[in-house]
Formats: C-alpha cells, structure tokens, sequence
C-alpha cells in the first residue's frame, strides 16, 4: 500500500490518497473540508512542505504567508489541519536592508504585490520578503485612503464662495 498527499494548489484543500495492488486498499480521503482560499485562482498560491515526521506536513500561503500543520493518518480522529499562529513580530533583523516602499509608489497609481524571489530579488531571503510584503501592504492601504477622500471629495463639491447681494446706488 502507498500513501500521497494531493494538494490543490489554488484553495490549499488537501487529500490523503492511498493505492495498492489489492482493490479494498485503494482510497481518497479529504483532509480538509473547508478551502484556506475558497475564490482561490491563482494555480501554485499553496505548497506543502515535508518535515522530518512523515506523517507531518507544513501548508504554506505563498499570497499572504499563513501556515498551517498538515498531519495525515488512515485513521479519521489522528487527521488534522491546525493553524501555525504568528505569535512575534515579523521584523528584519538590524543587518538586513529595509525596504521603505514596493516597487511602484502610490502617486503612480495602485502599489505592485511582490512575489518572492522575483526578478530583481532573485537572492532575497524570507525576512526580506515580508519586510517588501509589509511596505507594499502599508503603501496599498495609503493608496486606498487617497482613492476614498479623493471619491468623497468628487460627490462633495467644495461649497462656492457666497458673494454679497448687489446694492444699488441711491440717487
């Protein structure tokens, strides 16, 4: 009997999959019920990472780097999906350059998502890549507060000047 894992790479839902030479010995077992990106569209958005227990698995977000620990079984109660929580600051260390902004500035027009080791960062390690994560996140919500005031000042005119009631001279 063999044992693999089928990853959607679009949603993040996982199956525990098993075949043998022998009929009864040949399943698909859902391990999630639910979607980690239900609208996901975007093919290769989740990977899975083996760790050194081969019933363990670490599912990563690659868009907005949640993890979660996968561990599978043929037993429906030893199955599970649990959430990885941050509990520290993300922060680079002191040695690391910081980025300040993503690559194109909100007075541009809508800040450009980066992707990991895109071309320009081809060396870049995971710290660095949050750290452009968060500028780029920081930079999207500056952009999106100027498109609201700006939208709001449109269905608002500015209230015109209002000019004193002509006199007429006496004779």
């Amino acid at each position: 009997m063999y044992t693999f894992l089928r990853l959607d790479t679009r949603t993040g839902m996982l199956w525990e999959v098993q075949w043998s030479m022998e009929d009864d010995n040949r399943f698909v077992y859902s391990l999630s019920d639910t979607a980690q990106a239900p609208m996901g569209k975007k093919a290769g958005r989740f990977t899975l990472y083996p760790t050194t227990n081969m019933y363990n698995f670490v599912l990563l977000d690659q868009d907005e780097g949640r993890t979660w620990q996968v561990q599978w079984s043929t037993e429906k109660e030893k199955r599970l999906i649990a959430p990885i929580l941050d509990i520290l600051p993300m922060t680079a260390p002191a040695t690391e350059t910081v980025i300040a902004r993503p690559n194109a500035p909100a007075s541009h027009g809508r800040p450009k998502k980066p992707e990991f080791g895109e071309p320009g960062h081809d060396n870049e390690n995971w710290n660095q890549f949050e750290v452009r994560q968060d500028a780029y996140l920081e930079a999207l919500v500056e952009y999106r507060a100027r498109q609201i005031l700006a939208e709001r000042a449109k269905a608002t005119p500015a209230k015109a000047a209002v000019k004193p009631p002509a006199t007429t001279p006496k004779k």
